[in-house]
């Protein structure tokens, strides 16, 4: 506003735009022949123009409220957050009227940018309101899809071609990423997409998500999908192969009785990999025989696979070739079994030389054994024991056996093994410089225990102790303290979590020179264990997860 414009006040805008329209009613009708007539239709123009007025003066009000003052590009992104990863809901009844996402509709200005931004109709789902999917088809323009597909709804006089077939066949160029969730009935996944797609190229797909309860024991089509690179597959080994593996990124399968021979074979055709994780959620008791082949995945960065048994967690572990900087995580059943070849010290036994440092944990029902190195990828090896069941550590005196640099040692359990076995592991382990701790009271005290061995010093180059997250006595401490510091072989450092020293921490301070105390609120544990209430140690375990961004 111009600095010579007058700012008029409300109560005068008014009486002068009642006045104008007075005197424009008055010249223009009073003196025409069809007066009446005429003022008829002018009130009814100008009860017209009160809804219009109304509607006007909402959008002026909205325009000084907090949201009426964000920028169209702020709106936009708002709006395409509301549609990130959410499956549409409109499948559910395409019978009735499709529901459009709330946050369009909130007022005129939002409805304009969501009807004018091609990039918020881009997901679809079939089935689907015939008018609906044309809204989104259209809407969308050119732009690359997100479908969402589905035979959940399907009514039993309805064509399968008519709800599914013939509009995907019509989207297939533009679908970039695909998720297909199928039960099967009249028709499985394999049939549909023979007699809906055949062989018909998907030159925009480039990630496809299936979930396949129908198994089809009919060998599956091949999609002719040249660009795809990320495959999340739910369902049975025969129906993997729905799409060629050469360019595959990122793989995800999950299945039950695989195999380790099964297991290779599938690894073998992912020349391209770089994260993989296959879930076998019922392990077969019998095991393959003869030689498995080496499988190389040269572009490797993780791979899960879970669960085997620890024989044929082995065997597929011998027969793989990684990056040195892979991560690896094998999750693994208890090999109780006296005829198993394999046990489970066997199998992470070797990998001790090349590890530095050693966490194991307990978080839920496995016992979780995880190499780390300054030179090699994280390397996990999990070992599945009955809920409830306390850990048994027979393992770690085979791991004992096998040459290692191990300089950090982290317990995070809820039981230590008994000492009969801690104290041979940790003399072995004589290149030790820290140790992180976070148990029970007692079971510390036990550690404490080890650690004050004779006439051998347990752990002689120890310097470092983190036991935040775990109450003890300060006497007991004390003692231990004063006795490495009688063994010549003092500590260092001392962490622990402010008021988990009972009394506290003055009776012990003159005998370590350096003492870490954290506050509870900043721990930065990586899981909480169901024995654990609130976990407060800052040894910081933390998994290494399926990196989508990656």
């Amino acid at each position: 506003m111009s600095q010579d414009q007058v700012l008029i006040e409300p109560p005068e805008l008014w009486s002068e735009i009642e006045s104008s329209v007075a005197k424009g009613v008055q010249h223009r009708l009073v003196w025409h022949k069809q007066s009446g007539k005429k003022l008829d239709d002018a009130e009814q123009a100008f009860g017209r123009l009160e809804g219009k007025l109304s509607v006007f003066l909402k959008q002026q009000r909205n325009m000084f409220t907090a949201i009426g003052g964000l920028s169209d590009e702020l709106i936009l992104e708002i709006l395409q957050y509301s549609i990130i990863d959410e499956e549409p809901r409109y499948n559910v009844g395409r019978r009735k009227k499709a529901a459009l996402n709330p946050a369009f509709s909130l007022c005129a200005r939002w409805r304009k940018i969501a009807v004018n931004t091609p990039s918020l109709w881009t997901t679809i789902s079939l089935p689907s309101d015939l008018r609906f999917f044309r809204l989104c088809r259209d809407r969308s323009e050119t732009l690359p899809l997100k479908l969402w597909l589905s035979d959940h709804k399907i009514g039993p006089k309805e064509s399968i071609m008519d709800v599914l077939g013939t509009p995907l066949r019509h989207l297939v160029p533009r679908v970039a990423t695909l998720h297909v969730d199928w039960s099967g009935g009249d028709c499985t996944l394999n049939a549909f997409f023979k007699m809906a797609i055949g062989q018909k190229e998907w030159p925009s797909l480039i990630s496809l998500n299936v979930s396949n309860r129908d198994w089809d024991l009919d060998q599956a089509p091949v999609l002719n999908t040249p660009m795809l690179q990320e495959l999340q597959f739910y369902g049975g080994s025969d129906d993997l192969r729905l799409v060629p593996f050469g360019k595959l990124v990122k793989f995800y399968f999950e299945s039950c009785t695989l195999d380790s021979e099964t297991i290779l074979t599938i690894l073998a055709a992912l020349h391209c990999v770089e994260h993989c994780e296959i879930s076998n959620t019922d392990p077969p008791l019998g095991r393959p025989e003869g030689d498995l082949p080496l499988v190389v995945l040269p572009k490797l960065k993780t791979l899960r696979l879970h669960t085997l048994e620890v024989e044929d967690a082995a065997r597929v572990y011998r027969q793989l070739e990684t990056p040195s900087a892979a991560t690896i995580h094998f999750r693994t059943h208890t090999d109780d079994d006296p005829t198993n070849q394999a046990s489970f010290g066997d199998l992470v036994g070797p990998e001790m030389a090349h590890c530095e440092k050693l966490s194991i944990s307990w978080p839920s029902d496995d016992i979780k054994y995880t190499l780390e190195s300054k030179t090699r990828g994280t390397i996990t090896f999990e070992l599945f024991s009955p809920e409830n069941a306390p850990p048994r550590f027979r393992h770690l005196s085979t791991l004992s056996t096998h040459p290692t640099n191990l300089t950090v040692l982290n317990l995070h359990l809820w039981t230590l093994p008994c000492i009969t076995i801690l104290i041979p592991a940790m003399t072995s382990w004589s290149s030790i410089i820290q140790i992180g701790v976070c148990t029970e009271e007692t079971e510390f005290e036990k550690l404490l225990t080890v650690l004050e061995e004779t006439p051998e010093v347990v752990c002689p180059k120890l310097t470092t102790v983190n036991c935040s997250g775990t109450k003890f006595s300060s006497v007991r401490m004390k003692c231990f303290l004063q006795c490495r510091r009688n063994y010549d072989v003092p500590l260092q450092e001392l962490k622990t979590t402010k008021g988990f020293a009972e009394p506290d921490v003055e009776i012990f301070m003159s005998l370590v020179p350096i003492l870490t105390v954290f506050d509870s609120k900043l721990s930065v544990c990586g899981f909480e264990p169901p024995w654990f209430q609130t976990c407060m140690c800052n040894l910081d375990f933390r998994d290494q997860e399926w990196e989508e961004g990656a």
